[in-house]
Order: C-alpha cells, then sequence, then structure tokens
C-alpha cells in the first residue's frame, strides 16, 4: 500500500463501463507471445496518443532500466538525478552498469534523469527550465530521458513537455492499475525502441497480453466517448484533493504538512517533528533515508480515504 494509487483506481472504476473492460481473455489471440514491442493495437493507440514510438514494458521500473541499458550502449558512464530520488532507482541504474550521480544539472558523460514530477517531494520542472536542461545535454552530447510516472493530467495541472527525446509512463501511476505491470517507453530514436526491444524480449518476453488488452479496452473507451478522461481525470484529482485536506490536519509535532494541499502528485513528503513514531502509531511510511534525506518521510496519500484518516487519527494521538 506504500505506492498504491487506490483513489485514482476508484475513479477509473467510477467512471469506465465494466465488465467491457475487464472481460479480457481471448484464447484464440491472447495466450502467445506478443511482439517485442507490445500488444500492436495498445501501441498504436498510444503512438496516436504520444505522436512517437513506444515500446511497452513489465511496468515503468523495466521501461527506466532498458533505457539506462540504451544510455549504456550509448557510451554513458553515469546517470545523474537530482535529489531527493526513488530508492530503487539507484540500484536500477547500477544494474545497467552505469554509475548514479546527483546531480541539479547535467553533467559530462551521463545521461540526465529528469523525474518530474519527482518522487517524494512532487516537484514540477518547468517548460523554461526544461528546455534549459534540453540545450545543456545537447550541449554535453548526452541523453535527457523523462520520468514521467506521475506526469499527465491527474498529478500536473496542465501539460508538461520536457521535451526529451525519451520518456518513461507508467499504467499504474495513470489509471491506479499496479498489478496489471504495465509502463511504456515513448521515443523518438529508433535505436533507444530497438535496444528497449531487444532488453524487454531478452528479460521478459514482453507484459502480460491480458494486462496490456486491459489497458488497451480503456483507452478504446477514452477515443470512443468524448469527455470521458476528463471526467475519469477530474473525480481522480476530486479524490487527492480531499487526501491533501486529510493530510493537513496532521498535527507539526508529529509530521510538518505545510503545503500539501499545494503538492503535486500521490505523495506527502513530511518533515518529522519531535513526537513522530510509526511504530508506535501502527503505520507503514517510506523512510526518508531511502531518498537521500533522513529528516523527513513520505506517505501515500492515495491509499483508500478511511485508511487515510485512521492514520492521521493514529498520528495525532501520538
Amino acid at each position: 500500500m506504500v505506492g498504491e494509487s487506490h483513489i485514482v483506481r476508484q475513479a477509473l472504476r467510477d467512471t469506465f463501463t465494466p465488465p467491457s473492460t475487464l472481460d479480457l481473455l481471448d484464447v484464440t489471440h491472447d495466450c502467445d507471445y506478443q511482439e517485442p514491442e507490445g500488444y500492436p493495437p495498445l501501441v498504436a493507440a498510444l503512438e496516436r496518443r504520444h505522436g512517437q514510438h513506444v515500446v511497452i514494458t513489465c511496468g515503468a521500473k523495466q521501461a527506466l532500466m532498458a533505457t539506462f541499458v540504451a544510455a549504456k550502449q550509448a557510451g554513458m558512464f553515469g546517470v545523474a538525478l537530482r535529489s531527493p530520488y526513488w530508492p530503487q532507482m539507484l540500484p536500477a541504474i547500477e544494474a545497467a552498469g552505469l554509475v548514479p550521480v546527483t546531480s541539479d544539472i547535467p553533467i559530462p558523460g551521463c545521461a540526465y534523469l529528469l523525474v518530474s514530477p519527482n518522487n517524494p517531494d512532487g516537484h514540477v520542472t518547468s517548460l523554461a527550465e526544461a528546455l534549459v536542461l534540453q540545450e545543456q545535454c545537447r550541449q554535453l552530447g548526452v541523453p535527457l530521458i523523462h520520468d514521467g510516472a506521475y506526469h499527465g493530467p491527474i498529478y500536473v495541472p496542465g501539460e508538461l513537455s520536457c521535451l526529451a527525446s525519451t520518456s518513461i509512463f507508467s499504467i499504474a501511476k495513470q489509471y491506479g492499475l499496479s498489478g496489471l505491470r504495465v509502463g511504456y517507453i515513448v521515443t523518438d530514436d529508433p535505436v533507444v525502441k530497438q535496444v528497449a526491444c531487444d532488453y524487454v524480449e531478452t528479460t521478459t518476453v514482453g507484459a502480460s497480453a491480458l494486462s496490456q488488452r486491459a489497458v488497451h479496452r480503456i483507452l478504446e473507451q477514452e477515443e470512443a466517448t468524448p469527455g470521458l478522461r476528463e471526467l475519469f481525470t477530474h473525480r481522480a484529482q476530486l479524490l487527492l484533493a480531499q487526501a491533501k485536506q486529510v493530510a493537513a490536519k496532521l498535527h507539526p509535532d508529529v509530521l510538518n504538512a505545510t503545503g500539501v494541499e499545494q503538492s503535486i502528485g500521490m505523495f506527502g513528503w513530511f518533515k518529522v517533528g519531535s513526537r513522530f513514531d510509526a511504530n508506535r502509531a501502527r503505520i507503514a511510511v517510506a523512510p526518508g533515508e531511502a531518498f537521500g534525506d533522513d529528516t523527513r518521510v513520505r506517505l501515500n496519500l492515495a491509499i483508500e480515504q478511511h485508511l487515510l484518516y485512521e492514520a492521521v487519527d493514529r498520528l495525532n494521538a501520538l
């Protein structure tokens, strides 16, 4: 539950029509291995949306690892990224044979990983800042990669283009469907596409066909029904806003929730107060030291609302 987007899934369930979205199995067509780039109708739908090459992966983390492998093959020795960072990012970079380097700016020999909105603190890189990063990467001859797991209308007001040649997206965060294990790469670089296809083929022979078909059913409904995606987005945004209002009730001696109602994304990035004790409150938190800042903790604000209320009550009772 630490990273699940349950209330986004609730908005999806309230908006899209069952059972057509979930009644999936076609034994004749769906039980074979998929093409290396993914289930063709889903790839086509996402390419229409993004206007670039798409490769479907087993979750966004596999997409990131495939992209890191492409950076390694392009001659990079490391990946630069800002702090705080998602804890699993460092071992993913190292697994590709690269060195993780914390830096707010691109540096020679390192692909630059722009995580926006950032996990855990929700930092959003503006278009002006992204243009600067793009030019710096161009001058250094290094790839600019956008981890856009939390990019999209639910989490970011309006559209932000970071102008990266390769971006990573997450169906888990877009639709609350973590268990489907579907992520994808969007790239204008045919070499990155081929490396990603080879990586997927080597490591898993693709994401589950049933999972990909489920995502395609959702996209089909969005394309066929004007306003459906906007309705879903509005419902998810409303639930997230309500969750942040609940988190704002945390006592500052437990967790400082200043600014949480204006934060971007599904997480709260809280300064630890003198009364904070997760074990005594019997709640699960992601400790800040895992993200590079031991003065804070990350809480998932997208869990079911009754559980969030209970967690806030337990913490305030300390």
